[in-house]
């Protein structure tokens, strides 16, 4: 089991029949006071996203570390990754708030590859790549309409993407070489 600092626990705390809650450490400090129901604790109680006036707020022990329209995650218990948003853009951040993807993509979605190696499925211009997240490399570039299909599946077992061009379907490799035509629906 995962061991947790005391000292950075953070507690969601309401009393009865109040439609307000506020967000406290250890200490007791209040960090901050929102609407009943609005804060959502991750990473074993360390880290809270709260909902306050059309924008989200990430905290720790210590008080608030960023703020983004929407905070999404952390996504796969990724160490703490988290998708946010800022004028409908997204990008990855860390759980101390440090940008890890920049926030200039119209989409993301972070999924694992066959070796659990996080990568971050991005959108931008109508076409879709893919990011090695913590290099913010690009892997594929944004030459396919999707990489992947509505199941989710999107990398085969031997390091084959399924990626659609021009409405078809095809596989390429790791090198980008076609492996299949594009010509499946």
């Amino acid at each position: 089991a995962d061991e947790v600092d005391l000292e950075r626990l953070l507690f969601d705390c309401t009393k009865p029949g109040d439609n307000t809650s506020c967000l406290r450490n250890i200490d007791g400090d209040i960090l901050i006071t929102y609407p009943k129901g609005n804060c959502k604790l991750h990473n074993n109680l360390t880290l809270a996203i709260v909902s306050l006036l059309g924008r989200q707020y990430l905290y720790d022990y210590k008080g608030e570390i960023c703020s983004y329209e929407t905070i999404q995650g952390p996504e796969f218990d990724l160490e703490g990754l988290y998708i946010v948003s800022n004028s409908k853009k997204y990008g990855i951040i860390d759980v101390s708030g440090n940008i890890i993807v920049p926030i200039i993509y119209d989409d993301i979605e972070i999924r694992f590859d066959n070796n659990d190696m996080p990568r971050a499925a991005v959108r931008k211009d109508g076409k879709t790549g893919l990011l090695e997240i913590e290099s913010n490399s690009l892997i594929i570039p944004f030459n396919y309409d999707s990489i992947g299909e509505n199941s989710g599946t999107w990398i085969t077992l031997s390091g084959h993407y399924l990626v659609r061009k021009n409405g078809k379907f095809g596989l390429i490799n790791a090198n980008l070489h076609n492996i299949t035509p594009f010509k499946y629906d």
